[in-house]
């Protein structure tokens, strides 16, 4: 089943109900002719609001799995741990974390959704999203945007670690931003996420860029993890390349 996550809470109540209301007018429809549905994860516990707005959505509800917020939300808190340096730099008092509801948008990778897109909720759906989910036949990621421009605010551009890992072709091309991308579920098992986490804990956390964490994790994650990952800025003829 393909479908949509959405990252919000009632702070950003407003842009949410107009990426719902985009989603309800511009995103198309699924293989068997019938509306994406959209699961909305809670960046925090102010929902109140959100929850009765989303009556009115009979195709969207809020996602409330905690376990799997709890799993991804310590796997987060498992990566700043070992990054040096985190909380000096972000002058965060000790057991905090800068932004730790922005890696609620990691639930999608083992949420119910087969191939899923996700959105953050200050986002529109300007267009139909089936050119997002056919790129999921042929890959495992895709993404539509031009963050490879600007490495620094993916990583730590400063780190020498970081064309060790990965090379200047790399960085010049697999870069995205992490508020549009589509994948499938189950391409991060608790094994791959072990083992990149014992990568980071080894050294690699110095690449990671804290002032955006979830996009500098996912990337890393994403390049470090060998994943099949598609760009559609480099894919679509020019004429037609807008971005996201």
């Amino acid at each position: 089943m393909d479908g949509i996550y959405i990252l919000a809470n009632d702070v950003v109540l407003d842009q949410a109900i107009a990426l719902l209301n985009s989603i309800e007018a511009n995103a198309g429809t699924n293989t068997d002719g019938q509306p994406y549905p959209v699961l909305v994860l809670p960046y925090d516990d102010r929902i109140d609001r959100l929850q009765l707005a989303l009556k009115d959505y009979p195709n969207a509800r809020l996602f409330d799995d905690q376990a799997s917020i709890d799993r991804w939300e310590q796997a987060a808190r498992d990566i700043w741990d070992h990054t040096p340096g985190y909380r000096d730099f972000l002058q965060l008092p000790p057991g905090t974390y800068h932004r730790l509801g922005m890696h609620r948008r990691f639930c999608a990778l083992d949420g119910p959704f087969d191939r899923f897109i996700y959105l953050d909720g200050d986002t529109l759906v300007l267009s139909d999203l089936k050119p997002l989910f056919s790129a999921l036949d042929n890959h495992e990621w895709v993404v539509y945007d031009f963050q490879h421009k600007d490495p620094s605010h993916v990583y730590n551009v400063t780190s020498p670690r970081l064309n060790q890992l990965f090379s200047p072709e790399r960085l010049g091309r697999e870069l995205f931003c992490a508020g549009m991308y589509g994948g499938r579920r189950g391409l991060f098992s608790p094994e791959k996420i072990a083992e990149l986490l014992s990568y980071l804990k080894a050294g690699e956390a110095d690449v990671l860029y804290m002032r955006a964490p979830d996009q500098s994790i996912l990337n890393y994650w994403v390049m470090r993890g060998g994943i099949r990952a598609c760009n559609l800025a480099f894919e679509l003829p020019k004429v037609a390349v807008t971005g996201c």
